[in-house]
């Protein structure tokens, strides 16, 4: 028997980061704490955007409980349910829950990796000790504000970015980003699908002589009809005009092309593959179903001689940053990784024990017991919004 505990909370931010599609001045997120007949608990996370797998809070809310015990319908051994979550990802549907699937894919991992005694990246195959690169992320935003952001990266040591783009004067802000940093940092950028396809051509044109070595979604895309508890069906628009347009792009594309926006489940990274589409998956544990589909999307880009990343959403609490830092080490040849940008966004925490971000972004995952995290339940009911339980 295992209780689940959602928990939808509310954190605000220190200061608001933005791009091209959406302005974020707080976190909106599900929590999860799975809880066996023995006391021993399991947290997971999810963490919605409408404009990504067209989720919401609500419709994670909605839909968990039933996510929960198909779940569990083959035993609580991890196999199996992680045997049943591909099941629920991989039937023929024109909507997948990525992020509701992420919620429940997580809590359950970090069960049974304490029950077991064992940290999450071991269950996941990783070798341990082991140290991982961050890169940073710079959003789009006032000068002032971004310069304070832009030194405290400098004093931090860290030398690898993605840079947003999609606003005004983008290129002056890059030569400008580069002489605060230094000339020898790497940087790639994210349009968050803000450009038609002759823009996008011309301005990655640009980029390439900036010296930005990949550039992440950059092509409009329609934003589809809100269904129940604010739903959008993003696979509507991932249709087979989308696939074209980017396999277009790709063959005019001076630098490699990352799937961020239109990589969201399973079936969506084999459409990559078939259309010849992108050249990288952005592979982000909440967007993408949790480990089990994450993962099974990254062999699905190794087989087709794809890079990936181990990305992060921007704002996810320590919980889902340090599955994603426990689920990098499993997956070493990676192109980058991204995270903990909780760090320095939130103004309030209720978790303890993540590894520590030393200079140069560089993050030791070292053998715990499931995450090696506590919960601050006082801290946790702070910022909880609402809160439901199920028994399965």
């Amino acid at each position: 028997m295992i209780t689940f505990d959602f928990h939808k909370v509310r954190i605000p931010f220190r200061f608001s980061y933005g791009h091209a599609k959406k302005r974020h001045s707080e976190l909106e997120a599900i929590i999860v704490i799975a809880t066996d007949s023995d006391g021993v608990q399991g947290y997971g996370e999810a963490v919605p955007r409408t404009y990504v797998t067209g989720e919401t809070c609500e419709s994670i809310l909605h839909i968990a409980p039933t996510l929960a015990r198909q779940a569990l319908a083959g035993g609580e051994d991890q196999a199996a349910v992680q045997h049943c979550l591909g099941e629920i990802a991989n039937q023929p549907s024109d909507t997948v829950p990525s992020c509701a699937l992420c919620a429940i894919d997580t809590a359950l991992l970090c069960l049974e990796a304490n029950r077991q005694g064992t940290s999450v990246a071991k269950m996941l195959g990783g070798e341990l000790p082991c140290e991982l690169v961050y890169s940073a992320s710079i959003g789009l935003g006032n000068k002032a504000a971004m310069l304070a952001t832009l030194l405290s990266y400098r004093a931090a040591g860290i030398q690898h970015f993605k840079v947003k783009v999609g606003g005004e004067s983008d290129f002056r802000r890059i030569k400008w980003i580069r002489r605060i940093l230094g000339a020898d940092i790497t940087l790639f950028a994210d349009a968050n699908a803000k450009w038609g396809r002759e823009e996008a051509v011309r301005n990655i044109e640009q980029l390439a002589k900036l010296g930005v070595w990949a550039l992440e979604e950059p092509l409009r895309t329609a934003d589809p009809p809100e269904t129940i508890h604010g739903f959008l069906n993003r696979r509507l628009v991932l249709d087979d005009e989308h696939w074209k347009t980017y396999q277009w792009l790709r063959d005019r594309s001076a630098i490699p092309l990352i799937a961020d926006e239109s990589l969201i489940c399973p079936q969506t990274a084999r459409n990559i593959i078939d259309y010849k589409a992108f050249d990288i998956l952005n592979v982000r544990l909440s967007k993408c179903g949790g480990t089990h589909l994450s993962g099974e999307m990254i062999q699905i880009a190794r087989t087709a001689g794809l890079g990936f990343s181990c990305c992060a959403m921007v704002g996810e609490t320590a919980i889902l940053a340090t599955v994603g830092s426990h689920f990098a080490t499993a997956f070493a040849d990676h192109k980058l990784v991204q995270g903990h940008s909780h760090r320095v966004l939130h103004r309030t925490r209720f978790v303890r024990g993540e590894p520590a971000m030393k200079r140069g972004g560089k993050l030791r995952v070292e053998q715990v017991s499931g995450l090696g995290l506590q919960l601050d339940t006082d801290g946790l009911e702070k910022v909880t919004v609402s809160h439901e339980r199920i028994t399965t």
